[in-house]
């Protein structure tokens, strides 16, 4: 089995605006082993948020490689990539992110829509549930549920289809001191158990729970 989920090589990420280009992502280079927990640190307009979505198979690179699980991305049309982000990739994102209308259970079981007969997964979603502590919350609404809940069904949508990795921006971002450290606590033994998780975050509290801190500015690893 290969020791690294993420391989990229020289990828940079360039966007039109107006009539310039801009350039976010410069040459970056990087790998990340299986079961490792990371984080991608660097203020506001650093390339952070950029790389993020290139690793998570959001948007493609203007150039350079990146190869998750051994396949390069950049061969992959976007029905391919859609079905890699709901088979491999687990994301969690500060807003959360849940549908309003959908019960606890419901909002856990979108990533499986993408794929044949999403029903026969339920045993996986109630796990995942249980795993971030809220088997007694399936059937309820996000109105119901308070912010550290909200984000631990985030988690557990990341967590439910087993994932290759899980990519977590800013995901105590609008949450308070206590429970954001819950939620730090829960990523530190989904890691323990395996879990191969990268945070995004500009804050150095959050860091301190990685094995490695990549830090980024201006478009660069620094």
């Amino acid at each position: 089995m290969d020791e690294y989920v993420v391989v990229a090589e020289e990828i940079s990420k360039s966007y039109q605006m107006g009539f310039g280009t801009v350039t976010a992502l410069k040459e970056v280079s990087l790998k990340i082993k299986r079961g490792e927990l990371l984080a991608i640190m660097g203020p506001s307009g650093s390339g952070k948020s950029t790389l993020m979505h290139l690793l998570g198979c959001l948007d493609k690179a203007s150039s350079g490689h990146y190869y998750l699980q051994g396949e390069d991305i950049s061969l992959l049309d976007d029905n391919a990539l859609s079905l890699l982000r709901a088979t491999y990739i687990g994301f969690v994102f500060q807003s959360f992110h849940l549908i309003p209308q959908l019960t606890v259970l419901e909002n856990v079981e979108i990533p499986f829509l993408y794929r044949p007969n999403p029903s026969s997964h339920h045993a996986a979603i109630v796990t995942a549930l249980e795993r971030v502590g809220l088997g007694h919350r399936l059937h309820h609404l996000p109105r119901e549920l308070s912010g550290g809940e909200m984000q631990r069904v985030a988690i557990a949508r990341a967590l439910a289809i087993n994932p290759l990795l899980i990519l977590a921006d800013e995901p105590t971002g609008n949450l308070d001191y206590e429970t954001g450290r819950s939620i730090l606590a829960l990523f530190e033994e989904l890691h323990q158990q395996g879990v191969t998780i990268i945070l995004v975050t500009h804050d150095p509290n959050v860091g301190k729970h990685c094995q490695r801190i990549i830090n980024m500015r201006d478009g660069k690893i620094v």
